[in-house]
């Protein structure tokens, strides 16, 4: 299993669903190398099957030399899709076009074994599976490592512009200020943004800086003159914010008659005092 992306997110995503469903527990062998790991079996059919459940949850390609014709220590090249939760994608017009006008820039909002990408400044949004990828591969232009905090400084809610189709989210024309420029200059951008519903005047939040960016493809360095400054991808908390939040929620679980009842079991408790470890330990949100 592979991903050829410089970070691990992905992999340790897959890695405790893996451990969650038990699909590896007839593996002989498991070795982490770079950009990926390798599983051994001591039979085809349980390397085929752990191949579906990869297929199953993720954009994965195999490597036909491989898949095909198989040799007879059963090798299998599974490519994860580099794209991940959170990431900015420029797609070409031909590609746009395919995939129902979506627009130029998109962000991924969700990856399983279908990508979900979302126009932020349209809410027109579309899913593209494995095989429709794979036919015309595209790689993001700027990843969750290079966003940047912002302030809002105001909101105004695009009412008549929502979308029934994707009640989810909220457009709004939002007023931003890098919090690094705080001291140095008085900049404000001004972006739309899906994140309407969320955001107020005083929040922070995490976007892309397409302003002072450098992209890696070389059409969407051409069309950076007619992108906006900016790309919210998602609020963020104060750590007040969360012990507030975090406090309301264990309130609401002890005040629940229904938790009351599951806690009084010990056998029980220790369950799900194990199911929370392994949670922590494995999933990563990408």
């Amino acid at each position: 299993m592979r991903q050829y992306v410089p970070h691990m997110r992905t992999l340790n995503y897959l890695e405790g669903l893996i451990y969650k469903h038990g699909a590896c527990d007839s593996a002989a062998k498991i070795k982490q190398v770079q950009q990926g790991v390798d599983f051994f079996f001591a039979r085809k059919s349980d390397a085929m099957k752990f191949f579906d459940f990869l297929s199953s949850v993720s954009p994965v390609q195999p490597q036909s030399r491989f898949h095909k014709q198989l040799v007879s220590q059963y090798n299998i090249a599974a490519v994860v899709c580099p794209i991940c939760h959170n990431d900015l994608i420029y797609l070409s017009p031909k590609l746009s076009s395919r995939l129902g006008q979506i627009g130029p820039l998109v962000i991924c909002t969700k990856v399983r074994n279908k990508l979900t990408l979302l126009n932020p400044f349209t809410l027109k949004f579309c899913t593209v599976g494995a095989d429709q990828y794979w036919r015309a591969p595209f790689e993001p232009i700027l990843c969750t490592k290079q966003l940047v905090q912002s302030i809002v400084l105001d909101v105004v809610i695009n009412s008549s512009e929502v979308d029934s189709k994707c009640p989810r989210y909220a457009l709004a024309d939002v007023e931003i200020a890098r919090v690094s420029d705080f001291g140095k200059n008085d900049r404000i951008i001004s972006v739309r943004t899906h994140l309407g519903h969320l955001l107020k005047p005083g929040d922070h939040a995490l976007g892309y800086d397409l302003y002072g960016a450098n992209f890696n493809d070389n059409e969407a360095e051409e069309q950076k003159a007619s992108f906006p400054d900016a790309v919210l991808i998602q609020k963020t908390f104060l750590k007040s914010e969360r012990k507030t939040s975090k406090a309301c929620s264990e309130k609401k679980v002890h005040d629940s008659d229904y938790s009351k009842q599951i806690l009084s079991t010990s056998s029980v408790s220790k369950n799900l005092l194990h199911f929370g470890n392994i949670c922590e330990t494995y999933f990563i949100k990408v």
